[in-house]
């Protein structure tokens, strides 16, 4: 009986080991596919950009970011018109930074990617701040930000003086589509 008790206490105790390890191998497979999603973003966005579909573009964003943006069509008139040429390749230069937070069951998922965009006449820096997922708010889901700057004036938006991504020492992401530096 004691052998049949120390049997049983062994495996649930792998049981125990074993399951904890699955949490971190969850993460690398949701890691994975928030960057597929991620990337999937970034060449629909280009996409309708290149092809100066603002409905489509508009789609992507969160009601929130469309409200809160000012003048949704003048900002993607500006950005197709800042935008030069046809897409020849991209990279993403980091990321996705993901944080998922729980409150009393609801999930708030935020995605920061970061890329590179090589056009035939220039290269770009793009910035996709996301929430593909908001149960306390679901006006909040979807695209919240899109900064594109040339790629030369990336390290630009990280400068605090410059208040583009910083205001007051705090980091802001202004809803919308966003281009500080033309």
């Amino acid at each position: 009986m004691k052998r049949y008790i120390r049997l049983l206490f062994l495996v649930v105790i792998v049981f125990i080991l074993s399951s904890c390890f699955g949490g971190s191998r969850t993460k690398m497979l949701n890691k994975s596919s928030d960057e597929e999603i991620a990337n999937e973003k970034l060449i629909n966005i280009i996409n309708y950009i290149e092809n100066k579909d603002e409905e489509a573009l508009k789609a992507m964003f969160s009601k929130r970011a469309i409200d809160e943006s000012g003048d949704f069509s003048e900002n993607a008139d500006l950005l197709f018109d800042f935008y030069e040429g046809v897409m020849i390749s991209w990279e993403k230069s980091s990321g996705p930074h993901v944080s998922e937070s729980t409150n009393y069951g609801e999930v708030i998922k935020e995605v920061d990617s970061y890329y590179h965009v090589e056009t035939d006449k220039e290269t770009y820096f793009f910035l996709i701040n996301d929430f593909p997922i908001d149960d306390s708010n679901v006006d909040n889901e979807g695209v919240n930000m899109l900064l594109v700057v040339l790629a030369e004036d990336r390290l630009d938006i990280y400068d605090k003086e410059n208040e583009i991504l910083f205001k007051d020492g705090k980091a802001i992401t202004p809803p919308g589509i966003y281009l500080p530096i033309r």
